[in-house]
């Protein structure tokens, strides 16, 4: 089995990850992997300066997918200063439960959409990549809601999209272990959001 312990490993799981997203069988190997990241927030935003994550898909040498969250204020161009215990790394894992705040109905709703979708949607993305822009690459993920110290879970979503040439656009839903019912979904992947200042990319 694989570990994850040093900036370069982290690297090479991001890189890895750009380098499938052309290929289905193995970005579907990964989502198949599960739906969702439990994690503890150990950022202090309000030091930080600035209250956005950004959120990096990875894939170790053993095929593990893992969400590498990192402040946006420690996301540098200079990527070698980048300390690796600024990192979150959460490996992507199964959540078979029910699953900006948004109803909790709804929140439900992108999340099966994805458990019962995101083949479909997978194939779809990387066969129109021309047009789709093709898989997430990353996320930009604003987090002024969270509490330092509290635990969250994470799951990935679908929500429909008229303007998305799928119809669904990949989504990340977040809810504080605490407020079991309460979701926040304030996303956006990249593409088609700029990946500028998305400096390990």
């Amino acid at each position: 089995m694989a570990t994850i312990n040093s900036l370069g490993d982290v690297q090479r799981c991001i890189k890895k990850w750009q380098s499938i997203l052309t290929n289905e069988t193995e970005v579907m190997n990964c989502f198949n992997q599960g739906n969702s990241i439990n994690y503890v927030n150990k950022y202090d935003f309000a030091q930080l300066g600035n209250t956005n994550l950004h959120v990096y898909p990875g894939v170790d040498t053993d095929g593990k997918f893992y969400m590498f969250l990192l402040p946006a204020a420690l996301d540098v161009p200079n990527v070698s200063s980048i300390q690796f215990s600024a990192f979150t790394v959460c490996k992507v894992e199964p959540n078979l439960g029910d699953s900006n705040q948004i109803p909790t109905q709804e929140a439900i709703l992108r999340i099966d959409t994805w458990k019962k979708d995101y083949g479909a949607w997978t194939k779809n993305q990387i066969q129109k990549k021309s047009v789709t822009g093709g898989i997430f690459e990353a996320f930009h993920m604003p987090a002024s809601y969270m509490i330092q110290s509290d635990k969250y879970i994470t799951y990935l979503g679908l929500q429909t999209d008229a303007s998305a040439a799928t119809g669904l656009t990949a989504d990340l839903i977040t809810t504080d272990i605490k407020y079991a019912n309460v979701y926040y979904d304030t996303v956006m992947p990249v593409p088609p959001f700029d990946k500028i200042n998305f400096n390990l990319l």
